[in-house]
């Protein structure tokens, strides 16, 4: 069985309350593991063998890669942590051959061996790690003497402190006399007196776990005949310390810590003589202060309710609910019923175990249990105002003392506790908070056999509505933990109660958790839920269609939200116990729900349910449409698509609707034009959002419409189609792509719409009503020749009168395969048309238009790829053999190009219209794409070009694809000049692969690489964007003239970049950024033959420099040409000029120009 969130935990072990950590790259993701994976437990025990080596090397960056991936590989298995039990004694056995306690300073080895024991601990919990660990009492020196070397608060050494500490409290439970490790006879207890002091300091200390082995040590002592005497002292100082808390001034966890540790270690007959002064302490903070930290708080009802149940005897109440049969296979057993009077306790060592839970008591008695201590009814009724305390972990320690301590009271006053917490936990205004401690504590109960059957009439309704219980706050609900809490009273319950006493309820039961399974909003709740509902069907037998339903909504089912409610919903369906429910639950709960999403997915579900079940749909029906006039704007949202979608799904089943009800749905967009315009609130755009739906799924079934109605939702959606939101325009152009084929009819009035459309998109002032106009023209063109559409759109593409409206051109760019079929009427201008539609992809391919959002372009290069692949694999039927190739290899370069840029979606855009090309290019003979062999083994599906590091992948097309070499060189130059570090990182790595790889020494294969650089470079004098990272790159690309180095001046591609670099320099108006890169850049030309050219000419622009009227650029160059010449130039003077000279300073302009004619005499002689 599988279990998530709070339930897993209370439901399997106690586990350490850490959060799982998930790497997507590990076997076991976004679900519990069922077992502990092969290649896990090899690799856990490779790092552990590994470990002896690593530290003689001393690599500590080793030693912290070797740790991070241990602990990542552990934490794996944080949720289900008994899985690593079968590799538990092989771990310790190797961390114990490690640990060297023979000295009193721990070698490098013991330390690395404690860091590894310890997040053992964390993820296994200590109790389990520590009863494998050894125990002899010839360990307690050794741990005392380590112990006592540390001093001072936890630092990096906190892991090895708290696994000594631990390994302390284990030693010291052995039943040996202290006084036999006593250095002096006169001074009896003085190893017991060395414990309390080493364990009492960490006390003081800030909140750490080695406070919680600390406590447990000294309370294991204290519960030990030589330390009860002692008991008394050591309560002194904590209970002065826990009288004085003040909130984030003073909290002295250490010590409530401790305090906890002993109320449970020690024998309740030594703690009664200090009752008083505890309460004395503890009595000021209770109610508890919100004000005081969580794990004060935790501490705080912690130590009291132990406080009661020292109070109260350790007998297991006579009047309890015992169910004896715990395992299935023996629930399962034909006739195995038993009477309650065999149904006794089992008794193991002391300890009953009831309903399969561990109780504190020795053995049970039949007399009546006495009444209750005073204190005891001060401390049931804090603990219970804490079942409403603001944090988790308070409420849950709250309702498993609630659950301790009505196991040790008279029946009377069980049921007094029961209806307590009923009146006062679940009211509708009491809060979340209330509401989870009540389940919880009701859960801890009922686990216990504390819940008597006859309180289930007035418990049933409160668990059935905190199973669906929700508290919207904004765009958020707070209640996941109630509707969690209320599964595992489920759970509880199944567990708990023979079948008889749970009848009456088992089908409402069964149809709540199957809704809960199905509809709840968190996986984790739906997989709880199917954990309850599991639970139930294997020890309820009276459970309807369990078998089946369990097989349908198992863990692994329920994980996708979208397919509950779109699959798995129908299928619970057909069993008719179950479909009332669903549809009733669908309808009063989740159309209305405050997640829009949910709202949307419960529409789709009652359009699938109306077809499998149109009478429960079609009873629901008057209510849905009624409530699409609703004033909540949320509920009108989840109504108007609810009630469309049933519509739809009713209408496939030849559901005949009154006239009453077409009437007012087809109202609705009139109805709500003055709600559609307010634009500024979050009302305003639900509407819009939700006419959308409603209008597509109406059009989708036909709805009847008279002519103006017609026109009005065609003005209605021409509106939504130009919304500022772009899921409104995107849902516009949905119902649009509907609405036109089916209620626009006849060529001639189609024909008119489109000129319609053209004379609006020429006169367009907006960015989004050129976006919506677009879209919709689109939606008709397919019915009607557009010549004009298409040249419009081409020309807009081309001749953009507005730079900035990117989107608009990329809303042009994914019409063109839409409207390019139907965009000529003869051979010729089909012919014209291809032309023109191609010239408009190449432009779009090239936009690298940029504005504060960044690169604004990539939305028309991302959609000038998906047109070239439409219309290459969907629209050839029109182009010629000869010029389809052409227009392929075309497409194919561009393609290629952007693979190689720095935008991860982008690339992943351009891989996936490469791999649509190289499918459909299977299909011809011969094949039309250049490579396709080469090409199929890097663009896979498989190959994720989202992440940088595909770029290294492309190196091996630059030597095998010549076709390819100039467009694939452009986008990694790109990627080496990008901003992001990765990103640049892996491209200039790609590049220099193939620098060392392919073009090391060959000068032809160099200067058709440096002739991309500078083809690139003279690009980017117009297009900033291209130039930047051209020149962010162009310094280490200059580093790589080995092959040219001697005669520079012979190779046409550098003096290209160098004219490029010296245009930039001159110019008045290039900003600093841009002059400082073209500095770096001469700098790597100072390398090259000093006789040369282009040396000189490099050299003279950085001087040049040195004499910019900006400071930035003058220190730039004088530390670039101080840098360059420190190898090569012996001339000392020169060298000290630069360094010394201040060329940032603006006080002494002729100091600096004085220096810089010597720079320039001394360095060209000049």
């Amino acid at each position: 069985m599988h279990l998530t969130g709070e339930s897993s935990s209370r439901m399997e072990e106690d586990n350490e309350n850490e959060e799982k950590q998930e790497d997507e790259e590990e076997g076991i993701v976004g679900c519990i593991p069922c077992l502990l994976d092969a290649g896990h437990r090899q690799e856990i025990l490779q790092i552990v063998d590994s470990l002896p080596e690593a530290v003689n090397n001393g690599d500590i960056r080793i030693l912290e890669l070797k740790l991070d991936r241990y602990s990542r590989l552990i934490s794996l298995y944080q949720e289900q942590p008994s899985l690593l039990d079968c590799i538990i004694p092989d771990l310790l056995k190797a961390f114990l051959s490690y640990i060297d306690l023979s000295s009193a300073r721990l070698n490098d080895l013991s330390i690395t061996a404690f860091h590894y024991l310890a997040c053992l601990t964390k993820v296994r919990g200590y109790k389990v790690i520590m009863r494998l660990m050894p125990h002899e009492v010839t360990y307690l020196e050794k741990l005392l003497t380590v112990l006592n070397e540390f001093a001072g608060p936890c630092g990096e050494d906190q892991p090895q402190r708290f696994m000594l500490l631990l390994w302390l409290w284990i030693v010291c439970k052995n039943p040996f006399d202290l006084r036999r490790f006593d250095r002096s006879s006169d001074r009896p207890g003085e190893t017991l007196n060395r414990i309390f002091s080493i364990a009492s300091k960490y006390l003081e200390y800030e909140w750490d776990r080695t406070q919680v082995a600390a406590s447990l040590v000294i309370a294991q002592c204290l519960s030990r005949t030589d330390g009860i005497p002692l008991i008394g002292e050591a309560l002194t100082k904590p209970l002065s310390l826990i009288l004085k808390i003040e909130p984030e001034i003073n909290e002295p966890v250490g010590h409530l810590l401790l305090v906890a540790a002993i109320l449970k270690k020690v024998d309740r007959v030594h703690l009664k003589n200090h009752v008083d002064s505890i309460v004395a302490a503890i009595r000021t903070h209770f109610p508890l202060n919100s004000k005081l930290g969580d794990l004060t708080r935790k501490c705080l009802v912690k130590v009291l309710q132990r406080l009661a149940l020292v109070l109260l005897r350790p007998k297991l109440a006579a009047w309890r609910y015992r169910r004896g049969r715990r395992k299935l296979e023996e629930n399962l057993v034909a006739n195995g019923t038993t009477t309650n009077a065999e149904k006794q306790p089992e008794v193991k060592n002391g300890t009953a175990h009831v309903n399969g839970v561990e109780t504190d008591c020795a053995m049970e008695e039949e007399e009546e249990i006495e009444a209750p201590h005073e204190i005891v009814e001060w401390a049931l009724g804090c603990i219970l105002n804490a079942l409403s305390d603001e944090n988790t972990y308070v409420r849950w320690s709250a309702a498993k003392g609630i659950g301790r301590i009505t196991a040790r009271l008279p029946k009377e006053l069980a049921s007094q506790v029961v209806e307590s917490i009923l009146s006062s936990n679940f009211h509708r205004l009491s809060g979340h908070c209330a509401w989870h401690g009540g389940c919880m504590a009701l859960a801890e109960m009922t686990r216990r056999g504390f819940l008597l059957p006859n309180l289930l009439p007035s418990t049933f309704p409160v668990v059935e509505e905190a199973l669906f219980y929700e508290e919207p706050m904004g765009r958020q609900g707070l209640g996941n933990q109630v509707r969690d809490a209320a599964c595992y009273i489920l759970w509880a319950f199944a567990r708990a109660y023979e079948p008889t006493e749970l009848r009456p309820y088992v089908d409402k039961v069964a149809t709540s958790l199957i809704c809960a399974t199905l509809f709840d909003r968190e996986v984790n709740l739906r997989r709880a839920a199917s954990a309850a509902f599991q639970e139930n069907v294997g020890r309820q037998a009276d459970f309807p269609d369990g078998i089946p339903l369990l097989t349908l909504v198992d863990y692994f089912a329920v994980g996708y939200r979208l397919r509950c409610f779109e699959q798995l919903a129908v299928q619970a369906a057909a069993f008719p116990k179950y479909a009332i429910a669903i549809v009733d639950h669908l309808v009063e709960r989740k159309v209305i729900h405050w997640d829009e999403a949910v709202r949307e997915q419960a529409a789709l579900s009652l359009e699938k349910l109306a077809e499998v079940r149109p009478d429960l749909v079609a009873a629901k029906l008057d209510l849905l449409v009624e409530g699409c006039r609703n004033t909540n704007p949320i509920h009108r949202h989840g109504y108007i698509l609810a009630a469309a979608r049933a519509i739809k799904g009713l209408t496939f089943k030849e559901y005949k609707f009154d006239q009453q009800m077409i009437t007012k749905m087809a109202a609705l967009p009139e109805d709500f034009v003055d709600e559609c315009k307010k634009f500024t609130s979050v009302a305003g755009l639900l509407t819009r959002k939700a006419l959308c739906g409603g209008m597509q799924a109406l059009a989708q079934a036909n709805f009847p419409l008279t002519e103006q109605q017609i026109n009005f939702w065609m003005e209605r959606v021409e509106t939504f189609a130009s919304d500022k939101n772009e899921r409104v325009r995107q849902r516009a152009i949905g119902v649009a792509e509907v609405l036109i084929p089916a209620y626009i009819k006849g060529q001639e009035k189609i024909q008119q719409l489109i000129d319609n459309y053209c004379d609006k998109l020429e006169k367009c002032s907006k960015e989004e009503d050129y976006i919506g106009l677009c879209a919709v023209a689109a939606c008709v063109s397919r019915s009607a020749r557009s010549y004009r559409l298409f040249i419009q759109l081409c020309t807009f593409v081309t001749r953009c009168r507005e730079s900035t409206w990117a989107k608009a051109r990329a809303a042009s760019v994914d019409a063109l395969p839409v409207v390019l079929p139907n965009a000529a009427g003869t051979s010729n201008e089909t012919d014209e048309a291809v032309v023109e539609c191609f010239a408009a992809l190449e432009r779009a391919l090239n936009d690298y238009t940029t504005n504060s959002m960044g690169d604004i372009g990539r939305f028309v290069r991302q959609s000038g790829m998906h047109a070239m692949a439409r219309i290459l694999t969907q629209q050839t039927a029109f182009i010629e053999t000869n010029k389809l190739t052409r227009y392929v290899l075309f497409c194919l370069k561009k393609m290629i190009e952007q693979s190689a840029g720095k935008i991860g979606r982008t690339r992943e855009c351009a891989a996936q219209s490469i791999f649509s090309l190289l499918e459909w290019d299977k299909s011809n003979q011969p094949s039309i794409i250049c490579h396709a062999e080469q090409l199929a083994e890097i663009y896979t599906k498989n190959n994720d070009f989202v992440r940088d590091t595909v770029l290294l992948s492309l190196v091996p097309l630059l030597h095998t694809c010549p076709e390819y070499f100039d467009d694939l060189m452009h986008g990694l130059v790109m990627s080496a000049g990008g901003q992001s570090e990765i990103t640049k990182m892996r491209g200039r790595q790609a590049l220099l692969s193939y620098l060392e790889t392919y073009a090391y020494g060959s000068l032809d294969k160099l200067e058709s690489f440096f002739g991309c650089v500078a083809d690139l470079l003279e690009r980017g004098m117009k297009q900033p964007r291209i130039g930047m990272s051209v020149l962010r790159y162009l310094p280490q690309a200059l580093g790589h003239l080995d092959a040219i180095e001697s005669a520079p001046d012979s190779s046409a591609s550098l003096q290209r970049i160098l004219r490029c670099l010296v245009k930039v320099s001159v110019s008045p108006n290039a900003p600093p950024i841009r002059i400082r890169l073209v500095i770096d850049s001469f700098a790597s030309l100072l390398n090259l033959a000093t006789n040369s050219a282009t040396w000189k000419t490099a050299a003279n622009q950085i001087v040049h420099q040195l004499l910019s009227p900006t400071p930035v650029l003058r220190r730039s160059a004088a530390e670039s040409l101080y840098e360059a010449l420190c190898i090569s130039c012996s001339d000392e003077t020169l060298l000290s000029i630069l360094s010394e000279t201040a060329w940032q300073d603006t006080n002494d302009v002729g100091k600096i120009e004085q220096a810089a004619s010597q720079v320039k005499q001394l360095l060209l002689g000049e």
